[in-house]
């Protein structure tokens, strides 16, 4: 949050009381909702390795990558992509 708050000029304060004014979320979980939005269409539109996912979206390894994606989600990034594709 502070890299955005700062691309904007403000503190991270601040960017959390003007979106939680607007969205009622704060800064973080706009933020965590649109890397999780992000990371769910990756998974489904390209056949990229997790491990490339990780190190394209600057997480500091895969397995914090999978952490993330998990608790946001409840279940791994490949158990997502799996999912998907057996919907197709």
């Amino acid at each position: 949050m502070n890299y955005y708050a700062g691309r904007l000029s403000v503190t991270p304060k601040h960017l959390t009381t003007i979106t939680r004014r607007v969205s009622g979320k704060s800064a973080k979980e706009l933020i965590d909702e649109y890397i999780v939005m992000q990371l769910k269409l990756t998974l489904t539109s390209t056949t990229v390795s997790i491990k490339e996912i990780a190190w394209d979206y600057n997480f500091p390894s895969t397995a914090f990558l999978c952490s993330y994606f998990s608790s946001r989600t409840g279940i791994t990034p490949l158990q997502y992509r799996r999912s998907e594709h057996e919907t197709d």
